[in-house]
């Protein structure tokens, strides 16, 4: 996923999984890292299931 620099960057991508998804600032509010919050497996197969929805429409 393309890197944030501001949280409020985030708000224009959509997060149809409904997994949070975290954000850890620096001191000066800089996002430092971005991540979904669980199993890296089960995110991914839940995002391809989203995307298998759309494919089919």
């Amino acid at each position: 996923m393309a890197g944030f620099k501001s949280v409020t960057e985030y708000y224009n991508v959509c997060n149809p999984t409904a997994i949070p998804y975290i954000f850890e600032l620096n001191d000066k509010n800089e996002v430092h890292k971005h991540f979904f919050w669980g199993d890296p497996e089960v995110i991914a197969r839940k995002m391809q299931s989203v995307a298998n929805q759309a494919a089919r429409k």
